[in-house]
């Protein structure tokens, strides 16, 4: 090519260099890596669909997440009767699956106190199924505090699990743990939907 341009004189073609220039542009605008694309922003999400199947979705989305609170709500009355197994404080008794942590430090280095008071393992235990059972009825009513108390009584109580090697036990605590975590959070967003449609309403009166 070059010998050609030192042998005629005349100049490259204009049209071709425009479009080889226009090449190189897109080519250097086109994005290389994948996370160099920037998402499309969408101003209306629910675009397409009325506010009266926008409200009906909602309302369905609600419905769920009652329903939900209600399931992981009942996980207290499962955790109370598991309880009353591990502790011995029903007639059958299964040592080692789902015993309770601090009843189990109570009994192995309780001492002369266990001894003279025999009933003390007994109360403990059933003061442990009376909470768990009362936290439930709470987190039936759509209490956080409930899930959230849960929450932090099976937390505390994995640590003595662990000083008495009880693995299946901590393994269960953790699945009552993640289920009332859940609970708290469904709360939490019926809590926000309450009130985003409180703000809804009075900006509504507010404008009319």
């Amino acid at each position: 090519m070059f010998g050609n341009f030192g042998i005629s004189g005349k100049l490259p073609n204009r049209r071709s260099s425009a479009s080889t220039a226009l090449g190189f542009s897109l080519i250097a605008c086109r994005p290389v890596l994948r996370h160099d694309i920037r998402p499309m922003q969408t101003l209306n999400v629910g675009a397409g669909r009325s506010d009266q199947e926008y409200k009906a979705a909602e309302e369905q989305r609600l419905a769920e997440l009652r329903g939900d609170v209600q399931t992981y709500a009942m996980y207290f009355f499962v955790a109370a009767g598991l309880a009353g197994l591990g502790t011995g404080l029903l007639p059958i008794r299964l040592f080692g699956f789902v015993n309770i942590g601090f009843i189990d430090l109570l009994r192995f280095y309780g001492g002369e106190l266990v001894r003279a008071n025999p009933l003390l393992l007994r109360a403990a235990a059933a003061a442990w199924v009376l909470a768990l059972v009362g936290l439930g009825f709470a987190g039936r009513k759509g209490q956080r505090w409930a899930f959230w108390a849960g929450v932090i009584l099976y937390a505390a109580d994995m640590l003595p699990l662990i000083v008495m090697f009880s693995l299946w036990s901590f393994g269960i605590h953790g699945f009552f743990l993640f289920q009332w975590f859940k609970g708290q959070r469904a709360l939490g967003e019926l809590k926000a939907s309450a009130v985003s449609r409180e703000d809804l309403s009075h900006s509504a009166v507010s404008s009319s």
